[in-house]
């Protein structure tokens, strides 16, 4: 009489799970690769057990939540089901915050400037904290939570930001470039063609509580920086004098230097009393 064997159960080779678990910012775009041709993958995300009820596998997968775990199997016509493969975990951080712009020069020309925080979704939470530079950094659980732009109110300021986002960790820190305040360079008055005996000249800018200073310098003489103040005019009684000029103000950087064209005074001519 000749035996006969029970069916030879042979397992199918377990699928591969690429990349198997990280970190990643944002999403993380998961592969499960087949081991046996005409095979049929299912698989879960929250590591639990797949069966044959489980979702198919039929594209890369989407991860966003962070915490997920990618178990599978794979079963064929030729083969029983696979034993699991379990993936680690994913920690799906939230897309790092954006600025715009992303440092830059402003005019200290009473303005208010700004800059905007961004996010990769609307849903995303930014914590956001403005400081100088070379200032002591600020511990994120200090930051304040960004509602509007932020103002930039003195130079060589920047911005760091997180942002957080409902399933995912926190974003990394962003950290924006230098924003830099500089005065605004000043502008002259001076009277047109030959001043007789005296010019008198004007200078301003339009930073507020900015501070002007001048060097005047002539063809016979030099007269080094003096302090001028904008309510009073500046007296040039010696001709070919060129004047430059340059404000400061708190919060910012000194203006460039303004140069004013060449003032030509002319000297009085004297009377001779009597006249003949």
């Amino acid at each position: 009489k000749i035996a006969v064997s029970p069916p030879l159960l042979i397992q199918c080779y377990s699928p591969i799970i690429e990349p198997s678990g990280g970190t990643f910012a944002d999403h993380a775009l998961v592969s499960i690769k087949h081991s046996q041709t005409g095979s049929t993958v299912y698989y879960t995300l929250d590591g639990s057990l797949p069966s044959l009820t489980s979702p198919v596998y039929d594209r890369p997968l989407l991860v966003e939540r962070s915490g997920s775990i990618v178990s599978a199997i794979e079963v064929a016509s030729i083969c029983d089901s696979s034993p699991v493969t379990t993936s680690d975990e994913y920690l799906i951080k939230t897309a790092p915050p954006t600025f715009v712009p992303d440092g830059g020069a402003f005019q200290l020309d009473g303005t208010q400037h700004t800059v905007e925080i961004k996010s990769g979704r609307g849903a995303s939470l930014v914590h956001y904290a403005a400081q100088g530079k070379g200032s002591a950094e600020t511990s994120i659980s200090k930051y304040g939570i960004y509602r509007s732009p932020v103002v930039i109110q003195k130079t060589n300021s920047r911005i760091e930001a997180v942002a957080k986002e409902d399933g995912k960790e926190t974003s990394d820190i962003s950290v924006s470039g230098i924003f830099i305040i500089v005065a605004v360079q000043p502008s002259f008055i001076i009277p047109v063609g030959i001043s007789v005996g005296v010019a008198k000249v004007q200078i301003s800018t339009i930073s507020p509580g900015a501070t002007i200073f001048v060097f005047i310098d002539s063809s016979s003489s030099a007269i080094m920086s003096k302090t001028y103040h904008s309510t009073t005019e500046l007296i040039i009684n010696q001709t070919q004098t060129k004047l430059k000029a340059f404000a400061t103000a708190p919060g910012s950087v000194p203006s460039p230097i303004a140069v004013s064209d060449v003032i030509l005074v002319q000297a009085i001519s004297p009377s001779i009393t009597p006249g003949g």
